[in-house]
């Protein structure tokens, strides 16, 4: 049998409902805020700078595969400055790809440091990764095969320079990454970039930024400015093997 309910008891009822989505609402407002002066405590510590959200930065490192694909791109949780010596970011990003009807959103973490030595371009990509570039903008590029089974099973890497990439994914490289099988890798021009899906971690961004000058020490030198650039990067305070 239908009940019928009076117009007190519907009263009540959407009073109720609007206190859970209030309630809901400032939970997450008050999570975002919280997250934000850690990301902020974070950044202090390491003598970097924090900011919230920026739709300029993904346009001004655009140069970069990783920030060139999509629309309605936005870096947020943006951690910057020198680190070590060398200028970095580490920061969210997300845009979008699709039309209207079936957009998507896509989330990561990403990154960066600036050697000032250029380099020719090699990316290094987790299936995972590359099933959402979805080779879409700048694959143009030489697809390099390794002889090494298990790294040729997890990632695929791309590049304008195959000689380059046959040096750069020497053994220690080889076995770095495959430590790292989620982290795509981007090497190219003066930069070095790392992408991880999912968000920042607030409590990860030294080792994120390690992970880079990491990187950067085993990468194979083309000259002996990088050379005298990695010796300044192994004079940099010691980093933990197993990032």
């Amino acid at each position: 049998m239908l009940e019928v309910y009076s117009t007190s008891e519907w009263f009540f009822f959407a009073l109720f409902i609007a206190g859970v989505v209030t309630l809901a609402v400032t939970l997450y407002i008050e999570y975002r805020m919280m997250q934000q002066r850690v990301f902020a405590e974070i950044a202090e510590e390491l003598g970097l700078r924090f900011s919230y959200l920026s739709f300029g930065l993904p346009q001004r490192l655009g140069f970069l595969y990783q920030l060139d694909r999509g629309r309605s791109r936005v870096a947020t949780n943006i951690i910057s400055g020198v680190y070590k010596g060398f200028q970095v970011y580490v920061f969210d990003y997300r845009y979008v790809t699709g039309n209207k009807q079936d957009a998507r959103k896509h989330y990561c973490s990403i990154a960066m440091l600036r050697h000032g030595q250029r380099l020719p371009e090699v990316r290094v990509y987790p299936p995972a990764h590359l099933e959402k570039f979805e080779r879409i903008a700048r694959f143009d590029r030489i697809e390099y095969h390794p002889p090494h089974e298990d790294f040729q099973k997890n990632f695929t890497v791309l590049t304008d320079n195959r000689d380059f990439a046959e040096k750069f994914l020497h053994p220690a490289m080889i076995e770095y990454l495959l430590r790292h099988p989620d982290m795509a890798v981007e090497a190219g021009g003066n930069w070095l970039c790392t992408t991880t899906a999912g968000g920042l971690v607030p409590e990860e961004v030294p080792r994120r930024l390690d992970q880079l000058i990491k990187i950067l020490r085993i990468i194979p030198a083309p000259d002996s400015s990088f050379a005298e650039l990695q010796a300044r990067a192994e004079g940099a305070e010691n980093i933990p093997s197993g990032f």
